[in-house]
Formats: C-alpha cells, structure tokens, sequence
C-alpha cells in the first residue's frame, strides 16, 4: 500500500474556506424564497409549496448521476465553480422574473448544483488527506460548513 503524502497546510485551509463559503451556496435562496414569493409576489400557498419542492425533488433524482459525473471528471473545482454558477444565475433569475416558469427552471438549476456540491467536495477531500484521515476531516469539513450558516444567519439579524 501506497502512503498518501501529506496535503500542504494551505491547500487544507483553502478547503476550509470552500466549507465555508460554500455553505451559502447549497441550498440556494431555500427559505427565503417562501417568503419572498408570498411577500412581494403575492403567490398562493400552491404555487409557493410548488416552487419550494421542485430544488429539493431534483436533488435527489440527480444525486446518483452526479455522484458519477463528480467520479468520472477530474476537474473536480471546476464542477463547484459551474455548480456556484448555477446557483446564481437561478437565484438571479428569480430575483428579476420571478414567474412561475423562471422560478421552477431557476430551482431546477439550484437542485442539480446541490446535488453536485457534497460529492465534489468529498471527492477533493479524499484526494487531499486520503482514506485514513477522510473521517476526521469530513467532520471538519462540515464544522466549517455549519459555520458559514452561522455566519449567514447573524449578517442576516
């Protein structure tokens, strides 16, 4: 058995940052959106548990094909870079068209993005440390992660 080398420290707190970071980026506009739609759009409680499933049901419909993709590509950044993109552009469309068919089409996009972040990040992860300090890093990587919501939740107060 190969030994994995050791990652530079910069690489590990880059990944740090990402967890951080990126913990805005998962979900989206997510529970926001319900208030934003019946608030400034006046949209019935319909059309809002609508809009609000279809990120959810296209995660879980696009998670084994992203795991794939995340498997198959080498370019693993580049997958959270175009994953990010996507989360903007659809929180942007909603913000300017929020029309049923801009607000499901935008959903779908942050659906495959969410499905695309966990196993990309777990990927450079286990690229990074290797199979024997995966475990203990994942928990770190969520440590890091469920602080950027922190962060978020008190900008937001």
């Amino acid at each position: 058995m190969q030994k994995q080398r050791k990652p530079s420290k910069k690489s590990l707190r880059s990944l740090d940052y990402l967890n951080v970071f990126l913990a805005d980026m998962r979900d989206g506009v997510g529970p926001y959106l319900s208030i934003y739609l019946k608030a400034s759009e006046n949209w019935n409680p319909a059309q809002i548990g609508m809009a609000m499933s279809v990120s959810t049901i296209v995660t879980v419909i696009v998670q084994t094909p992203a795991g794939a993709l995340v498997d198959r590509l080498r370019q693993k950044r580049m997958l959270i870079v175009l994953a990010s993109v996507f989360v903007s552009i659809g929180c942007i469309a909603i913000g300017l068209l929020p029309s049923l068919p801009v607000v499901i089409g935008s959903q779908i996009m942050i659906g495959i993005a969410a499905a695309i972040f966990p196993p990309a990040i777990t990927a450079i992860t286990l690229g990074l440390v290797g199979h024997e300090r995966l475990d203990r890093r994942v928990g770190r990587n969520e440590t890091f992660n469920h602080t950027g919501n922190l962060h978020l939740l008190f900008s937001l107060v």
